[in-house]
């Protein structure tokens, strides 16, 4: 039992040292530091790590309080939706929501020629429907721009599949700035779920999915 022990320890040892290195991005040096710090005042540290965490969880239950029953907190409503690969960046813009569409792509297609060789593979569809759609014009037999342009297309695509959830997310976001914590679980039937607001109109601006959300809950 003793060896297989040791074996645990030492690769237990060896995670937490990796993790430190590869993910901390921390040198031998501070590590050593860090080591020799923990050696001679583990008591203070620990007492400090306790104080923070103690703050952070009473930080969490002022800005997360209990939500009474029948209703929904905002960021549990934002949760249950179904926002694609890219959805969740529709909060930091504003403006048509098409447009935005457009932008959250561009800055999502891939720059270096290992990415996009690597996406093509298992993503020939999309080069075609770039074809289709007109966008390979002028860059063809440049496949790396051609791969650039069947990316668009296919983060396009995937966010206006996905548009009903990232314009009730971006809604629900508007919501929460103006204070509003949680909803009554009938009122988001009614209001996100019902006929009150149009979510698949793509010449809406963002700010106005939660603009008219608002009216409606008045």
């Amino acid at each position: 039992e003793k060896p297989s022990q040791a074996i645990r320890a030492y690769e237990s040892c060896r995670k937490t040292l990796d993790w430190l290195k590869n993910d901390m991005q921390l040198m031998t040096s501070e590590i050593s530091d860090i080591a020799e710090t923990l050696d001679n005042e583990l008591g203070e540290v620990k007492e400090e790590v306790e104080r923070v965490q103690a703050e952070r969880k009473a930080k969490h239950e002022f800005e997360h309080p209990a939500v009474p029953e029948g209703f929904t907190s905002i960021e549990d409503l934002q949760a249950s939706l179904d926002l694609g690969e890219y959805g969740d960046r529709i909060t930091d813009y504003t403006g048509n929501i098409g447009d935005a569409f457009s932008e959250i792509a561009d800055s999502a297609t891939d720059i270096y020629t290992y990415d996009l060789l690597k996406w093509l593979p298992d993503n020939y569809e999309w080069l075609e429907e770039a074809d289709f759609q007109g966008l390979l014009e002028g860059c063809k037999g440049d496949l790396i721009k051609m791969t650039q342009m069947a990316q668009y297309v296919c983060f396009t695509q995937d966010m206006y599949t996905h548009q009903e959830d990232i314009a009730k997310y971006a809604a629900l976001e508007g919501l929460a700035a103006e204070g509003v914590y949680a909803l009554a679980d009938e009122v988001y039937d009614d209001v996100f779920d019902g006929i009150t607001i149009d979510f698949n109109d793509n010449n809406m601006d963002i700010e106005d999915f939660a603009t008219e959300a608002q009216t409606a809950i008045q």
